[in-house]
């Protein structure tokens, strides 16, 4: 179960990362720090 719902969580990522990149380009910095804080949380 806990498997299943970490792959939730990844997918939910993805619709961050998705968001975060018209913010990449403007400062790519700030949201690869931010996707790394939250790897480290899961």
């Amino acid at each position: 179960d806990y498997q299943i719902s970490f792959r939730k969580e990844g997918s939910s990522n993805n619709i961050t990362n998705i968001t975060a990149k018209p913010v990449n380009k403007l400062n790519p910095r700030k949201p690869i720090r931010q996707h790394h804080s939250i790897d480290k949380e899961n």
